[in-house]
């Protein structure tokens, strides 16, 4: 289990939670929550987020640095409005219209 806020070589890091709510529309939001998360953190966390997971799962838990963690809500706000996911930042629930 990632704890919720670490410190690791100087730099604040967040445990970013995101929900996929709306099952059918999972398959085609995963590309675009990979696709983000690549451009946040880099490819390496970002491979354990398969289409299986996230049909039988549903969720994907990583550890994102703070100082990325607004361009990567500025990326998945569109899946936010459309409530096909839900983001989670150290424990509590974005909202998309923040």
């Amino acid at each position: 289990m990632i704890p919720r806020t670490f410190v690791r070589n100087g730099e604040t890091f967040d445990r970013v939670t995101i929900d996929f709510v709306e099952r059918k529309q999972a398959r085609q939001a995963r590309p675009v929550v990979h696709d983000a998360l690549i451009r946040a953190h880099g490819f390496s966390t970002t491979t354990r987020l398969t289409q299986r997971r996230v049909e039988t799962v549903g969720r994907f838990r990583v550890a994102i640095a703070r100082k990325k963690i607004k361009a990567l809500t500025s990326r998945l706000r569109p899946l936010l409005k459309d409530k096909i996911i839900k983001l989670f930042v150290a424990g509590r629930r974005l909202d998309p219209d923040d």
